[in-house]
């Protein structure tokens, strides 16, 4: 299937705009659906936080509009979610609740703040600290255990090599900052 974006301009004939791409995704709401299956390597909310915060509305004949709201819901397609396999063993060490768990993985899809699964263990992880690229197929990330016990310790048997995890949501952090004030 080929994706042709008309410019505006004949004499830029392989530049676009931000404006070519907002005629072409302004035409139908299911053009953003082929935008992001070209882009795969992108999560849900990047795309969401690159093409301005806007969504579907349906009540409004499918035009889009900006989002107001600090939570949204998208429908995902289950056997596309996105599988990240592991580059190397995570060490039994930093297995404990509460550590900076370090972690590899064989290209860069997590952001601070995303929360994935572990495939073979069901455990939830959050990201703490962006990426560090260590080589084209090697990414260390710092992570965190999620779990509501805080004895929890990391299963490490599904955190080989190969294995695989799941992109789950992005958790934001409270946007206000504590103040203390001393008399």
């Amino acid at each position: 299937m080929a994706i042709h974006i008309t410019t505006v301009r004949p004499e830029m004939a392989h530049s676009r705009t931000a404006k070519d791409w907002g005629d072409f995704l302004g035409k139908s709401a299911k053009n953003l659906g082929v935008a992001a299956k070209m882009y795969e390597n992108h999560t849900l909310s990047y795309f969401t936080e690159g093409f301005g915060n806007v969504i579907r509305n349906k009540e409004q004949g499918g035009k889009f509009q900006k989002l107001n709201t600090m939570e949204f819901k998208w429908e995902i397609e289950v056997n596309q979610v996105k599988r990240v396999m592991f580059a190397a063993d995570v060490n039994a060490a930093y297995s404990g609740f509460g550590l900076d768990i370090p972690m590899a993985f064989t290209e860069r899809y997590y952001e601070v703040n995303d929360t994935f699964m572990i495939d073979e263990t069901h455990q939830l992880c959050i990201v703490v600290d962006g990426p560090i690229r260590k080589s084209d197929n090697f990414w260390e990330y710092s992570v965190r255990l999620v779990d509501a016990d805080y004895a929890a310790t990391l299963d490490i048997t599904g955190c080989k090599a190969g294995m695989t995890t799941r992109w789950i949501g992005n958790i934001q952090p409270e946007y206000h900052k504590l103040i203390i004030v001393t008399w």
